[in-house]
């Protein structure tokens, strides 16, 4: 519980130890119900190793039998929901399938000092109307003045807010407090370093369909699926995890290969890097920056630069990889045997699940976690360089492990494959 107080106290340095001892009771409540509510993420591996991030939130994943309980705790904090967006990352909706698969939805909790707050019942009403004078000002023939209408209003925060109290299985009760304004805009430029800055000490809750420990098995990295039930904490590897290291999955197998492709050639100009200057003494440029792209406004361009980039990196995979031009909006890409048709919209997908893999692979490598296997090329060209990485010798690091092997509040596996099957 300390390690868990400790941890918090970073994020809310006005969280009090009895907040922390109140989380882990729900937790083990919810557990005796048969409904598990785990604390996995950053958080998990702060309380677990002992390292300590500047910046991070708290990610409890959850049933949605849990989530009423758990707001409740939340407005007993203190706390008000700032946010309920239907996919993991709201810089990127829609990105994939693994969010509709595997979550309802993510709410987002923070400190309700400083923050002005509304009933939610007031936010959404005040979107709805704001919405339907909108939709009255496009139909009308006359010119609406611009006072007329209420745009603040008008957010994709605050729809999503509406969506979630019309659906009777996850609304809100009506006096529940929100932010009256998230905390940085959900529109415009992808801005993480700023994002990051804004999610540090807020508590989410991962609402999720399927069981939460299947979900956390999910994750691309294995030091991401630690994770703690209230009672126990359950690790992927011992080793790497006290070593300061983790390996992700084929995923960035294909990340490796793809980045290096997508900045040759004169897109990659515009970023002024060249892969093959990478390793030059003379190479002087400074680190580059990537963010995501918006499958409606990405131009003709960049769009076939990124089919290219694909094509090449599958066939480092697959010799016989090829692509077939299916008239103007549509393809075929022969990939490892399969034969499947893609529109251009899923290529501009694909492209943003690499960038959020990457941004999460070098968040961590800053933090001093080696991530493995994250190319030596794909690092420097992002501006992480092997400083950041642990330094502790393997003596340090197999008498850490051996102290550690003797609590008993750890469950490992050293099988990662079998890790739901061990802890559902």
């Amino acid at each position: 519980m300390h390690g868990l107080f400790s941890v918090v106290r970073i994020g809310d340095p006005a969280m009090h130890i009895n907040n922390a001892r109140r989380i882990i009771e729900f937790q083990q409540a919810e557990s005796s119900k048969g409904q598990r509510v785990l604390l996995s993420g950053s958080a998990a591996v702060q309380i677990v190793t002992g390292k300590r991030f500047e910046e991070f939130d708290l990610d409890f994943y959850a049933s949605r039998a849990s989530a009423p309980g758990f707001r409740k705790l939340m407005r007993e904090f203190g706390y008000c929901c700032e946010s309920v967006y239907p996919h993991y990352d709201h810089t990127s909706p829609h990105y994939g399938d693994f969010d509709q698969t595997y979550i309802f939805h993510v709410e987002t909790y923070i400190p309700c000092k400083s923050t002005e707050t509304v009933a939610i019942s007031t936010l959404t009403s005040s979107y709805y109307r704001a919405w339907n004078a909108h939709l009255a000002a496009q139909e009308s023939d006359d010119e609406v003045p611009d006072e007329l209408i209420d745009m603040s209003f008008l957010s994709y925060r605050n729809a999503c807010l509406h969506r979630i109290q019309r659906d009777c299985w996850h609304r809100f009760p009506r006096d529940y407090p929100v932010a009256l304004r998230p905390m940085n805009s959900s529109t415009g430029q992808d801005k993480t370093t700023a994002r990051n800055k804004c999610k540090s000490g807020s508590i989410q809750l991962v609402v999720c369909r399927a069981c939460p420990t299947r979900v956390i098995d999910m994750f691309d990295m294995d030091i991401c699926k630690s994770r703690f039930d209230g009672k126990l904490f359950q690790i992927v590897s011992m080793a790497d995890t006290f070593n300061f290291r983790t390996k992700g999955d084929d995923r960035m197998k294909f990340m490796n290969e793809y980045f290096p492709h997508f900045f040759q050639g004169d897109i990659g100009s515009s970023f002024n890097y060249s892969p093959l200057k990478s390793f030059s003494s003379n190479n002087v440029l400074g680190p580059v920056t990537l963010n995501h792209i918006s499958d409606t406004e990405v131009s003709d361009e960049m769009l076939m630069h990124i089919i290219a980039s694909v094509v090449k990196t599958a066939k480092r995979v697959d010799p016989r990889t090829q692509l077939t031009v299916l008239g103007t909006d549509n393809f075929r890409l022969l990939y490892s045997g399969s034969n499947v048709d893609y529109t251009p919209r899923y290529f501009a997908h694909l492209h943003n699940k690499q960038v959020t893999l990457l941004q999460r692979a070098l968040k961590y490598m800053r933090r001093g976690i080696d991530v493995l296997p994250l190319s030596h090329i794909v690092s420097k060209l992002f501006g992480v360089d092997e400083s950041c990485l642990s330094s502790s010798s393997d003596e340090e690091d197999d008498s850490l492990i051996e102290s550690y092997m003797s609590e008993s509040i750890f469950q490992t596996n050293p099988n990662p494959k079998e890790t739901q099957d061990i802890f559902m």
